[in-house]
């Protein structure tokens, strides 16, 4: 037999539309994703599901080092086999053998907590990133440098190979690297920073699965089945459609170009041509959906993460529906109801405006309703306010307060912890006279404002929908608010603009959720 320590087959763009779809070539050995390799991290207390490829008929005999019987499972038609083992006891290290025509041995795999962390740009935002004006993470230099957790592995799911697929593909590519200062910068900053508090935590492995990709929209993350199940996305599912038929022959010019440049010699002084994978394409609806969710769906994950929504700003009132509908979709995937996802709401944004007599409206602060709507409407669904995290940027550099908020989530929602977790979230108003009380959730010990100042952020209107910034007040665990401008007010927003002056927290320093008692529509209601 031929020893390996590792094995896998990866497709050329050239034929990259062919393994999308998974065809029965003859293989003489067994593979498996790359997902699949040494220093992996599974999930702890949970069913190991592995697959792979290998010839029709092929037998291949697996064995874990955890004390499991080894199993025997063979390549079918298609060429795919799958076979599932209980979880360790133990965190290991662990060793599993599979042994076909040739052996593949993957090595120190570590038992823990693994997390699924996706999004757009601010979860892409790298460690060591610099943006196009030189701004790196805040203190990158100093994180890298203390960022010596051995247990703690990161695979980064590629964005050259699971790029937009038409048709759901089944490898996931990448490498599982161990937590060092050498490989740290490479991390997704707010997931090596969630990871590092849940860590020194619990204690445990942690496993970051990164499938996050810069600048793209919802869409583009959801099946064809979730677009059609709400009329309003119809524009979205339409687009979806075109996108996945018009694919193939998209692919095939650019393999033609590709071709072409290569007999031409491939002098490296001339830039070869652009794949179809483009900026544009990664946001076909459904697209991302195929290449790099629907491929983890029988890994057996504990959450996760998402950071996206700055896309899709434009279409908020229409994201307090496509987020709980990914959300579905994605359980529908694993076959988990409560799978948790811990959202990141977006931190304010741009540079502060000068204040004004009347309320302007803003799209960002709808986008993060949206956000706040889904984590208060739907269970094991919860909230990072980063609000105070932002800046005049829209990467803003100050990652470690989301990373601690999402690990102060985790250990609250998910693993039981007794602790706040959570800034305070609107729950209602009573109105008396000329003024509003103001009632929340998730006050903690007490509301305070992180500055010492006066409570600021607070507008009121009356029944003409006029806003008028409030005096506020603090009275128990409410919000008085009033204004001189407003004799009968009916509703209060606070923190409501794209770049707010909210000073709001509790006094465990979590702040509070932009928020408005009222419905009255907005810039972006009615926008598919």
């Amino acid at each position: 037999m031929l020893l390996c320590s590792r094995s896998r087959f990866w497709v050329t763009p050239a034929l990259l539309l062919a393994a999308v779809l998974w065809p029965a070539f003859a293989r003489a050995d067994v593979s498996m994703p790359a997902l699949f390799s040494d220093n992996m991290v599974i999930q702890a207390g949970a069913p190991f599901v592995i697959w792979g490829r290998a010839t029709e008929g092929e037998k291949v005999e697996i064995e874990v080092s955890w004390g499991h019987p080894r199993q025997t499972v063979a390549g079918d038609a298609q060429g795919k086999w799958q076979a599932k083992f209980g979880p360790p006891a133990g965190k290991g290290p662990h060793q599993i053998t599979f042994r076909g025509r040739n052996t593949i041995h993957i090595r120190n795999v570590l038992a823990g907590e693994v997390w699924i962390c996706a999004g757009q740009s601010n979860m892409a935002m790298q460690m060591a990133s610099k943006t196009k004006d030189n701004r790196g993470v805040l203190n990158y230099a100093e994180e890298i440098a203390a960022a010596k957790y051995p247990e703690i592995r990161y695979f980064l799911v590629s964005r050259e190979k699971n790029a937009s697929a038409p048709a759901v593909m089944t490898d996931l590519d990448g490498e599982w690297k161990i937590c060092s200062p050498q490989t740290a910068g490479d991390f997704s900053a707010v997931a090596y920073l969630f990871g590092e508090q849940l860590h020194r935590v619990l204690r445990r492995p942690v496993g970051l699965i990164d499938n996050s990709w810069g600048g793209t929209d919802i869409q583009a993350w959801m099946s064809p089945a979730a677009l059609a199940s709400d009329p309003d996305f119809a524009e979205h599912l339409a687009a979806a459609r075109k996108g996945m038929d018009e694919m193939p022959a998209e692919q095939e010019k650019y393999r033609q170009k590709l071709r072409e440049w290569q007999q031409q010699g491939a002098n490296p002084a001339d830039k070869p041509p652009a794949p179809y994978w483009h900026p544009g394409h990664r946001n076909i609806p459904s697209g991302l959906y195929h290449a790099r969710i629907a491929p983890l769906f029988p890994v057996s994950v504990q959450g996760v993460l998402w950071y996206q929504g700055e896309r899709n700003a434009p279409k908020a009132w229409l994201y307090q529906r496509l987020l709980p509908a990914m959300i579905r979709d994605w359980r529908g995937g694993w076959g988990r109801d409560k799978l948790s996802f811990l959202v990141v709401q977006l931190p304010l944004l741009a540079a502060p405006g000068v204040p004004a007599k009347t309320y302007s409206t803003s799209a960002w602060a709808e986008l993060r309703e949206a956000q706040l709507l889904t984590a208060k409407s739907m269970p094991h669904v919860a909230l990072a306010v980063a609000l105070d995290a932002g800046e005049d940027h829209i990467h803003p550099r100050n990652k470690r307060p989301v990373g601690e908020r999402l690990a102060l989530l985790a250990r609250a929602k998910v693993y039981g912890e007794k602790l706040v977790s959570s800034g305070p979230l609107f729950s209602g108003i009573r109105i008396e006279g000329d003024k509003l009380e103001v009632a929340f959730d998730e006050v903690g010990s007490g509301l305070r404002t992180n500055d010492g100042a006066a409570v600021r952020g607070f507008v009121v209107a009356g029944a003409d929908r006029q806003f008028y910034p409030a005096e506020s007040s603090i009275v128990g665990h409410t919000i008085v608010v009033h204004s001189a401008q407003v004799a009968a007010p009916v509703a209060v927003r606070y923190a409501w603009a794209d770049f707010p002056d909210g000073n709001l927290f509790n006094r465990e320093g979590l702040p509070a959720s932009p928020f408005r008692s009222d419905h009255w529509p907005e810039s972006t209601y009615g926008v598919k």
